[in-house]
């Protein structure tokens, strides 16, 4: 989960309580759509997802 802690449209708070039942939480100092405004973040997230999903048992 990536909470967005400058988010507007939903608030950091919400984000964190929905965030709880996850196993792997970022918190990302961006507004509601870092996909747009911080790309890269996104881009090395994803990067890091690939890498670490191997085979599994």
């Amino acid at each position: 989960y990536v909470v967005c802690a400058r988010d507007r449209a939903i608030d950091p708070a919400l984000q964190r309580t929905l965030a709880a039942r996850c196993t792997d939480v970022r918190t990302w100092g961006t507004g509601h759509s870092p996909f747009v405004s911080r790309p890269a973040l996104l881009v090395g997230l994803v990067r890091e997802l690939i890498a670490g999903a191997g085979p599994r048992p």
